[in-house]
């Protein structure tokens, strides 16, 4: 049996593990969540403490004895977050009271005094470590904290008034001219998190995985490798600076993560100039490239820490004990190459991890709002709308095609937060644009047990039943486990790499993020690979130069593209002008980065290009190409067992245009919603397919081969063929909310357009639409115009299916009768109407009926 006609019939594997938060909620409701989830087409729960008030004590054993025993018995895995509560780190408060030295622990300063002239004297109050001011969000947010011991002194530092000068000084040391003095200080007191384990200390890392892997290992081990799937670490953090604090650049922040581990790498490369140089994290010089070196030394040894300390330390543990390693860290507006928040650089801080992982959330992907300013009204920070619609994706997906640990595996945490706006019609959207970018496994965010209304961080997509969607969203997983399907266990075919901006945002100096080269390269339909420089200095890259072509893991790349970076490494100089000298091509945006961190015997060899010019020059190496204007339409061309051609229409408008294709065996399309196979129009011109396309917006569309697979009509070819339309305007309306399903009520005479929300504005669940018609004929197509959400159709008692993107189109024609027909159409609403918002004073926006017009075709 072929992959698809497989597929077709139902065959698929499971790439979703939704969250499945506990509060310590009772059996019935435990094993009642199972079922529901096991419901919605998925076959695997990740389950968090949110917070539980036992995790990792006798009421999470018996919940997750109730979880497995109902895992087991439906056939479904299990994964397990990794913590008591967000973000990963806390070690179920292993640390509160105890272990100091395993504490989170920071560099810190304070300017002191400007002498000129003059002796150094060092005064009592300089050696104290200066408090720590909370902002106003750590005010509103934050209790007091208690203060830790070990804050120590660890020396002066003075800056010449001419920013040439920086040396380390002492008591008593006479300057001469005018200097800025300066004080550096060890503490154990800074940061939201005071009680969370320090990334950069193995040993911290060691205490957490005794606290939460081994307790769970001791207790379920006879479940490792089949049923328990893995563990997940959600937004683990190095903790420095202040909560929300984001977006600054390194010489702007208050204090910076350390480790004793991270020190001796420190004084060992920097020997006498430890001190002076530590200064430089803070202090700008003339010298901008001692600097920048500087800054990436210390960068490199605290993500390298990271890496090796706590991702590669969890990693292997859990592959020691046959279950893989999840997560994400905070991607947001680019702060996945920065402290904080963050863990510094994205590929380092997941490398040992099995997926790569991403989260997308509220506020981030907003379907046509790539240029959009909006600001936060808590935190004050401005979305970057490009880096969530061009980047955020490509990192997950780049990871996994590069890194030999992760075998094209890619995840992503999706739809929390969005507030009970988010409804299935936005849910579709963000699936696709996160499948077309590569992403193929799946974390809903969230199922909550909790009594509804559950305030936390909504949509919850059964609502104890309440959700009215929650049998669309069950549709939504099987279109969503279809299309991952496909893109496992192959291999996306990108053929140029974006060198990732990481060393260059370490030095704080101005530069192009990669942000802009991905929206270059996406919206011509070119696409690529984010990679940082550890391809090229990271023996587990494995990478080669074959036939013209840069080999990295699953990866073959034409071209190499390096944004306006001001820096570069030598290990890259050498390996790119290595990779042009067989036949690959390297591109600088702009110009060539001015400084090269380490020893290069030659200079980069590199095209110095304008974007545009660079468009042009690797215009070959597009694999498609669609006519007129088609920046909206993503693509994604994956082989696996089949080749995949995968498009999204992301544009407020429909698209219609020629598309080509290099040739297939038997071009067909896979309509993943519908699970069917339909017939592609097209010719072939000099080993090309060329074929027209019309795709609405917001719909995806998948061509494939299909040879010796027999193929059907699509409902809306069948509709182009009809001649004769009915207009239905007349109708009974009802409505019931989620739980009261199927009992509907309020039953009123309305006429087309309905617009519902003017009747009942607070109203969330159901409407239904009935009426009856008379026809004489074997064939009429229905179509549902200004309708929103998931709509369901009946025709004389009988499902004709879910759909959840207009336009709504459904052949009537299998349970049609001649004469008289019964029709109900059945609209599923978000609850933003009822469950209003007390965070907002936004008024709901969505509207509710059917605002347009229905007609059958005949």
């Amino acid at each position: 049996m072929s992959e698809l006609h497989a597929l077709t019939k139902d065959k698929t594997g499971n790439y979703i593990f939704p969250f499945f938060w506990q509060h310590h909620e009772s059996e019935d409701v435990l094993r009642t969540y199972m079922k529901v989830i096991d419901e919605a087409n998925i076959k695997a729960v990740c389950i968090e403490s949110r917070p539980h008030p036992e995790f990792c004590q006798e009421g999470w054993w018996h919940d997750l004895d109730i979880i497995f025993d109902e895992a087991i018995k439906r056939d479904m895995k299990v994964w397990i977050l990794d913590d008591s509560h967000f973000p990963s780190g806390y070690s179920n408060g292993a640390l509160k009271g105890k272990h100091p030295e395993l504490h989170r622990k920071f560099l810190t300063y304070q300017s002191l005094i400007t002498l000129t002239d003059t002796k150094f004297q060092v005064e009592e109050e300089y050696l104290k470590v200066p408090p720590h001011q909370k902002t106003e969000v750590e005010k509103f947010m934050m209790a007091d904290f208690e203060l830790l011991p070990g804050d120590k002194c660890i020396g002066f530092v003075a800056v010449s008034d001419d920013k040439k000068q920086i040396k380390e000084i002492q008591n008593d040391e006479y300057l001469s001219g005018s200097w800025e003095v300066f004080g550096i200080y060890e503490t154990f007191n800074r940061g939201p998190h005071r009680d969370y384990i320090n990334m950069c200390d193995r040993r911290a890392v060691r205490l957490f995985i005794d606290t939460v892997y081994e307790a769970h290992y001791a207790r379920y081990k006879q479940y490792f490798g089949n049923v328990l799937e893995g563990f997940f670490s959600d937004e683990p953090e190095l903790g420095n600076g202040h909560l929300y604090d984001k977006g600054k650049k390194i010489s702007e922040l208050d204090d910076y993560p350390f480790s004793d581990e991270v020190e001796m790498e420190l004084r060992n490369l920097w020997q006498e100039q430890y001190l002076a140089n530590t200064a430089l994290l803070f202090v700008d010089l003339q010298d901008q490239e001692k600097v920048s070196k500087i800054r990436i030394q210390f960068m490199d040894a605290i993500t390298r820490a990271v890496e090796r300390n706590f991702s590669y330390q969890i990693g292997d543990w859990c592959r020691a004990h046959q279950v893989k390693y999840i997560g994400h860290i905070i991607e947001d507006n680019n702060e996945h190459s920065r402290m904080g928040s963050s863990l510094g650089h994205y590929f380092r801080s997941l490398k040992g991890q099995s997926y790569a992982g991403i989260d997308d959330i509220g506020g981030q992907l907003i379907p046509f709002m790539e240029d959009a300013v909006i600001r936060s009204k808590f935190t004050g920070s401005i979305r970057d709308g490009v880096f969530y619609h061009f980047t955020l994706g490509k990192l997950a997906s780049s990871a996994a095609n590069i890194d030999p640990l992760k075998q094209g595996n890619s995840m992503c945490e999706a739809f929390g937060a969005y507030g009970w706006q988010e409804g299935i019609y936005l849910e579709k959207y963000l699936i696709d644009h996160l499948m077309v970018n590569g992403i193929n496994h799946f974390v809903p965010h969230a199922f909550s047990p909790a009594p509804f209304p559950d305030p936390d961080c909504p949509p919850h997509f059964y609502a104890r039943g309440h959700n009215p969607q929650y049998r669309h969203f069950a549709e939504l997983m099987n279109y969503t486990n279809r299309i991952c399907h496909l893109l496992t266990n192959g291999k996306m075919i990108r053929r140029v790499a974006v060198l990732y901006h990481g060393e260059a945002d370490w030095t704080g100096l101005e530069y192009m993020k990669e942000d802009v080269i991905a929206r270059a390269l996406t919206e011509a339909h070119i696409d690529f690979d984010i990679i940082p420089s550890d391809v090229f200095t990271d023996p587990d890259y494995h990478y080669e130069i074959k036939g013209g072509k840069l080999c990295v893991s699953l990866a073959e790349y034409d071209a190499v593209v390096i944004p306006e970076y001001p820096v570069i490494r030598a290990e890259v100089v050498q390996a790119l002008n290595c990779f042009g000298s067989l036949g690959g091509r390297v591109y600088a945006i702009n110009k060539l980065p001015s400084q090269v961190i380490g020893k290069a015997e030659e200079n980069l060899h590199a095209c110095i290009v304008t974007i545009e010019e660079f468009l042009n020059q690797i215009s070959d190496l597009r694999e498609t190409s669609l006519s007129g204007d088609s920046k909206h339409i993503k693509y994604l061309h994956y082989e696996g067992k089949l080749p995949i051609y995968y498009f999204v229409n992301e544009g407020q408008t429909p698209y219609e245009g020629e598309l080509t294709l290099p040739r297939l065996k038997k071009p067909v399309i896979y309509d993943a919603w519908n699970n069917k196979i339909y017939e592609l129009s097209y010719e072939f011109d000099n080993g090309i397919i060329r074929t027209t396309i019309k795709l609405e917006s917001r719909k995806s569309l998948i061509i494939t081969e299909g040879e010796g697979l027999s193929t059907s009509t699509s409902v809306e070819d069948k509709c182009k063929i009809l001649n004769n339309q009915m207009s239905l305007k007349d109708f009974q309306r009802s409505i019931c909310t989620g739980i009261e399903y199927p009992s509907f009520k309020d039953e009123k005479a309305v006429t087309l357009p309905d617009i519902v929300e003017n009747d009942y504005p607070t109203f969330g669940g159901y409407i239904r639409y009935s009426t009856d018609f008379d026809i004489n004929t074997d064939t009429a197509i229905l179509k549902i115009e200004g309708l929103l959400e998931g709509v369901e159709v009946f025709l004389n008692g009988d499902s004709l299916g879910i759909q959840i993107q207009p336009t709504y189109i459904y052949d009537l024609s299998s349970k049609l009768n001649k004469g008289k027909n019964h029709l109900e159409i059945i609209s599923a609403t978000t609850l933003e109407r009822f469950v209003p918002n007390e965070r907002s004073s936004e008024k709901p926006t969505n509207p509710l009926g059917i605002q347009d017009k229905v007609v059958i075709y005949y």
